[in-house]
């Protein structure tokens, strides 16, 4: 896996991907050391680096991280332990699978009041970890996530697909930046689709979610009148021609 640079641009780019200034978003981020190592990395902040990790108590129960690459024939369960520093904060895993790889991770984050609305949040990511766009495409879907986000490229055009439980998620946001100030808000087909031509190569992030106004209560006791579940997906696109 090769180290990922740039981080002042990723900072800036994430920065405005986040709509509010209380927003917070699971992120999957691979990063390699020094010696090689890589380590999936996993953020709940405002963007894709580390914080404070004041929301993480959320996650580091019940939260579940798969790996896949084109050799293994189902996706394989990763288990995270938690990392800090004085003042971050985050969850991860150390990896010895070569590139290409995807890391697809689920979390519940609970009950969250939304202007005295209570909102039951799920969180998913995903990270794909590739050297060429063909790789993108071997590595596309994420059939364990319940909200998935599938990038597919083909003859320099890119496919979003948003996927709710496997099937298309018809009039989902769908929010991009990418390289060069590339900013796009879309929303899905009635195949949950958004399509794209992306002109530079470069790191691109996404967000989309899925919301349904039902009513429950949790299983700490929280009543909640609608769930969302958001996704994030991180890739970086190897070529553009």
């Amino acid at each position: 896996m090769r180290h990922r640079s740039c981080l002042i641009a990723l900072m800036i780019c994430l920065a405005l991907l986040s709509t509010t200034a209380s927003a917070h978003y699971l992120w999957v981020i691979v990063e390699s050391s020094k010696t090689g190592d890589d380590t999936a990395k996993m953020y709940f902040e405002h963007s894709a680096v580390p914080g404070d990790g004041h929301y993480l108590d959320h996650f580091t129960t019940g939260s579940q991280m798969w790996l896949q690459t084109p050799s293994l024939s189902k996706a394989q369960k990763l288990t995270l332990i938690e990392a800090k520093t004085e003042k971050h904060r985050w969850l991860e895993t150390k990896l010895d699978q070569p590139t290409p790889c995807s890391l697809d991770m689920y979390g519940k984050f609970g009950v969250y009041f939304y202007k005295k609305k209570p909102v039951l949040l799920h969180y998913y990511g995903r990270f794909l970890d590739v050297d060429s766009t063909a790789e993108i495409n071997t590595l596309s879907q994420a059939p364990h996530l319940n909200l998935d986000v599938s990038p597919e490229w083909n003859e320099g055009e890119m496919t979003l697909t948003v996927r709710w439980q496997g099937k298309p998620a018809a009039e989902s946001e769908v929010i991009l930046f990418g390289p060069q100030k590339f900013r796009e808000t879309m929303k899905t087909d009635s195949n949950g689709q958004i399509r794209f031509k992306p002109s530079a190569s470069g790191r691109y992030l996404v967000r989309s979610s899925v919301e349904f106004q039902t009513a429950g209560t949790d299983d700490d006791g929280q009543d909640y009148k609608a769930i969302r579940h958001t996704g994030t997906l991180v890739f970086d696109l190897p070529e553009v021609k």
